[in-house]
């Protein structure tokens, strides 16, 4: 949708900011908030935009410094839309005025940068403005560029945390704060010596130091088995895909001639490979494809705490990527868990909507509620058993599907799926830091719109006898709207709501109903189905009311389905029937109203503003039988039926919009018969 961008403008006022927003957003909520850049102190006004799009409004009580101040305009067409500008009070009157007009967006982005001349400066020889960009991005700055309180053309405020490089000293500071005032930037040296090779005598004993060699890393060895297993510290993590593999050597001497000491052996123990694999790691974020850890290794030297060992890696070509030491703990004095108990090796998902291309996503269609998705999830343990349980919040849960809402085809959500640890129970890896949780990463991906997926039940009851009572029959109908489908069967109660008590008359009985679909048909996966339905019965021995019993389809319906709708049936002979369906309506405006809107069909609201209207209705004895079709024009006609009707049974009237293609499914109606 295109549209001017709303501007702000600023002008200081005795240390009051006077603040006027316009935009085209009439009548609109707003809110203006100013943000002190050096300390985050913030101050905020909210109100209304009035009928010409603007809003006037003061923030008082402002220290001097530099404020982001921020617009935000939530617009009911154009959803959320941002304006922001950066602005600098130096004195206390008199400051200058800015004003910025960006673009709209209808997404909370962060706000957009903008570049303004600073004015009134104390200390500038030139009486130029120095440059300062308090939202751009992270950069380098050289020294000679720097405003320094003297000349102010072509200089530049850095941002606090730039960094600055001199280029005769060839020093590098770091910028830790800027002088509201001067705008004078206050440089401090940042240490950029390079880690030696080596560990200090103090880090050997701590494990600690300032550089990217000098980690708190660990590996374990454990000399109570040969050979010794040699386990480098999972949290140890390599990132990029082009690591393939890692050596580990004794010491700093990593050099062509160094012999590594770790390895991997056959179950004879023949020396294999010393170029240890990289495998993956979970990741409670996303889906990982390139963080790794060092796999578990052998060595056959025994060493002693503290040791010094190098984790070399390489790329597939045995070209080095990085390197990291680590020193050597000894635990074959740990206690070891019995071997006989099992351990979880692994979890795993399973759902008809995993992809087949991505273990780790969910597909789903647009269409499609998260909380229908039938989920399982998988326990495996060390000794090749496993355990199914469901994905219901006890023991395992899919965290992130709360807030999930499809609405754009090839949207991605991430997702934590989490299995909870019992008591007793033990895991490889992959473990939350308190020790109680595995996780794992998987995202959902939004697929396109499958109106298989988009159905609907309709239930009506049907009178058995006085001993029984009634029975509910019950359809199924979805926007593909190809077919209908009896899925009496497969319909069942949910305990929420109790079961149908079919001797209960005069009373609203309001129902949770499910279905599996999968159990419908082959051609949809495991997907369950919720819907209420309120059912109001009558006695069919009251002859004093047409209406034999009332159907609620959807909540706060005015109408219900079922008022003043029967079947009038003349017996002629056994196989021969006259059936009218004109219930007393005079036209077919208002019959159909009764009939087929009072069932409350699927309707496409994306892109269709009512259901079609139906040309036929086919009647459905009920039985098994065909059911024989009718022009919706004979709906007050004698309809003859060669076939037997059950007295006080239902008829059903499955209405359908004939095409040139095909015939389009909308909705049936079950229609009580009455004697004529």
């Amino acid at each position: 949708m295109a549209t001017s961008s709303p501007t702000i403008s600023v002008v200081d006022v005795s240390g009051n900011l006077d603040i006027t927003v316009q935009s085209v957003y009439l009548n609109a909520a707003i809110t203006v908030v100013a943000t002190n850049i050096l300390n985050s102190q913030v101050f905020s006004t909210s109100g209304s935009t009035d009928a010409n799009g603007k809003f006037t409004t003061s923030i008082v009580g402002l220290v001097n410094g530099t404020y982001t101040i921020k617009a935000v305009i939530s617009d009911t067409t154009a959803g959320v839309v941002q304006t922001s500008v950066s602005y600098t009070l130096t004195d206390a009157v008199g400051s200058s005025t800015g004003t910025y007009t960006s673009g709209y967006t209808t997404t909370s982005s962060t706000s957009t940068a903008t570049t303004l001349t600073v004015e009134n400066i104390a200390g500038s020889a030139d009486g130029k403005q120095p440059i300062y960009s308090p939202n751009d991005r992270w950069c380098w700055w050289e020294l000679g560029e720097i405003y320094k309180g003297t000349v102010g053309a072509n200089r530049y405020v850095p941002k606090i945390g730039d960094y600055v490089k001199d280029k005769t000293t060839d020093a590098t500071y770091i910028v830790t704060d800027i002088d509201p005032f001067t705008m004078i930037a206050v440089l401090t040296t940042v240490n950029t010596t390079v880690a030696t090779e080596t560990m200090s005598t103090d880090e050997i004993l701590y494990g600690v130091g300032p550089g990217t060699q000098s980690d708190t890393y660990r590996v374990y060895l454990d000399t109570s088995v040969t050979p010794y297993i040699f386990a480098v510290d999972a949290r140890l993590r390599v990132g990029g895909s082009m690591c393939a593999y890692a050596k580990l050597f004794r010491g700093a001497d990593y050099s062509s001639g160094a012999t590594p000491i770790a390895a991997l052996y056959d179950t004879s123990g023949n020396r294999l490979t010393e170029n240890i694999p990289l495998e993956l790691c979970a990741v409670d974020s996303h889906v990982n494809h390139s963080i790794r850890v060092v796999s578990v290794a052998y060595t056959t030297v025994s060493m002693t705490d503290g040791e010094l060992v190098t984790c070399v890696l390489y790329s597939s070509k045995g070209n080095i990527v990085s390197k990291r030491q680590l020193l050597v703990e000894n635990t074959a004095f740990a206690r070891n868990v019995p071997s006989s108990q099992k351990y979880i090796s692994h979890i795993a998902l399973k759902s008809p909507f995993l992809s087949t291309a991505n273990d780790n996503q969910l597909q789903v269609p647009m269409n499609v509620t998260v909380n229908s998705i039938n989920m399982n999830g998988v326990v495996y343990y060390s000794d090749g058993s496993s355990t199914t349980l469901p994905v219901d919040g006890s023991k395992f849960a899919m965290d992130g599907m709360g807030s999930f809402v499809a609405t754009i085809v090839g949207q991605k959500i991430p997702l934590s799926f989490r299995y909870e640890l019992s008591d007793g129970e033990t895991a490889y890896g992959a473990v939350t830091g308190d020790g109680k949780k595995i996780t794992e990463a998987y995202e959902i991906l939004v697929t396109q719109f499958d109106g298989s997926y988009s159905v609907k039940l309709f239930g009506f009851p049907q009178w058995v006898d006085d001993v029984t009572g009634y029975t509910l029959r019950w359809f199924l109908y979805n926007l593909d709207r190809t077919t209908w489908t009896e899925v009496t069967p497969y319909v069942t109660f949910n305990t929420n709501t109790g079961s149908f008590n079919p001797l209960l008359f005069d009373v609203m009985q309001n129902r949770s109903v499910s279905i599996d679909l999968s159990k419908v048909s082959g051609s949809y996966k495991p997907f369950i189905h919720v819907q209420t339905i309120g059912f109001v019965l009558k006695n069919p021995s009251d002859t004093s009311t047409t209406t034999k019993f009332n159907v609620v389809f959807s909540s706060g319906q005015d109408t219900p389905f079922g008022v003043q709708t029967f079947a009038k049936v003349n017996f002629i002979n056994q196989n021969l029937n006259i059936v009218n369906l004109t219930s007393g309506y005079s036209n077919k405006s208002d019959w159909l109203q009764a009939m087929f809107y009072n069932t409350k069909p699927l309707t496409d609201t994306a892109i269709e503003a009512m259901v079609p209207v139906p040309t036929h209705f086919a009647l459905n004895l009920g039985d098994g039988s065909t059911p024989v079709e009718f022009t919706i024009d004979q709906w007050n006609s004698d309809l003859t039926i060669n076939r037997p009707i059950t007295a006080l049974s239902n008829v059903y009237l499955h209405f359908f919009k004939r095409t040139s293609n095909n015939d389009i499914q909308l909705a049936v109606a079950g229609i009580p018969v009455v004697p004529a």
